[in-house]
């Protein structure tokens, strides 16, 4: 792995736990979801929220992506 993907994934993380310590545990996966991408665009990152995934299980592609 790269040093700017570990930088990228301490972004991600960081901002993952500012949400959480901001609205705590037991909200719905879409409250956390929005949060996440608010707290984002305010730090400045790039994303996409529900990018598509092709997924695979043992060589079978997953239809619940």
């Amino acid at each position: 792995m790269t040093r700017q993907e570990y930088r990228d994934i301490y972004e991600v993380v960081g901002a993952a736990q500012e949400v959480h310590k901001t609205l705590g545990r037991g909200l719905s996966e879409l409250i956390y979801q929005e949060a996440l991408s608010i707290e984002m665009k305010e730090r400045g990152m790039e994303f996409e929220r529900e990018k598509q995934l092709n997924l695979y299980y043992k060589n079978h592609l997953m239809e619940k992506t």
